[in-house]
């Protein structure tokens, strides 16, 4: 019944509607007794997506010449306007705020400037250096 709960723009359904098609669902069951678990729909990011940002990442970090694919966030975060700045014992430090693992809008964001960082990094390099990031729906390493 999963396919009941879900639309393109991964919303749930009105409520309305909701009932309509697990009327319609139920009508089509044979007798016997069946578990129904309902959960409330959120918007948090699922580990796949976590992965996914991470290995995009660690693509561009190593394109970058960076260290590490944390680098390459606060890189990203800096270019999103994410970052803060504070001054300890007369040295100042940029910090970069959470990502907050509930906020699926925000990584999106993260992703997004990936491939415009992949583009812009590609204009400069012959087409058998692409950086070529994977799309969700490709296996990532």
């Amino acid at each position: 019944m999963k396919e009941l709960f879900s639309v393109s723009n991964h919303r749930p359904t009105h409520p309305q509607s909701f009932g309509n098609m697990l009327n319609a669902k139920l009508a089509k069951l044979k007798d016997g007794l069946y578990w129904f678990e309902m959960k409330r729909v959120t918007e948090k990011r699922t580990l796949n997506q976590n992965s996914y940002l991470w290995a995009l990442l660690t693509i561009l970090a190593e394109a970058c010449g960076l260290e590490t694919p944390e680098a390459m966030l606060m890189v990203i975060m800096q270019r999103l306007g994410r970052t803060y700045t504070t001054t300890v014992l007369g040295v100042q430090i940029t910090q970069r705020q959470s990502i907050r693992a509930d906020d699926i809008t925000e990584c999106g964001a993260i992703i997004d400037e990936c491939f415009v960082i992949a583009s812009f990094l590609n204009e400069d390099r012959e087409p058998e250096q692409h950086i070529i990031l994977p799309v969700p729906s490709e296996r990532v390493k």
